[in-house]
């Protein structure tokens, strides 16, 4: 998320999108896709990841999941 909140820092001060990406380390398609989002507001990257489903479901998740679904079967 921080790296988010530095593209729209740079854009905000004026930077072409060329130069934001060369300065943050991102593609320009990513620089782009920012620029076209919601503005970020906060800076809470476990409820992001939570909320948007980003990233793999923990071991335990899914093995409680299956235990779930084993025990609705048996």
């Amino acid at each position: 998320m921080l790296k988010r909140h530095e593209v729209e820092i740079l854009l905000k001060a004026g930077h072409s999108k060329a130069e934001v990406a060369r300065l943050a380390g991102v593609s320009l398609r990513s620089v782009n896709r920012i620029a076209e989002e919601a503005p970020v507001f906060h800076v809470d990257d476990a409820a992001e990841r939570e909320k948007r489903r980003i990233g793999r479901p923990s071991i335990v998740k899914i093995q409680s999941i299956r235990g779930t679904n084993e025990q609705k079967a048996g």
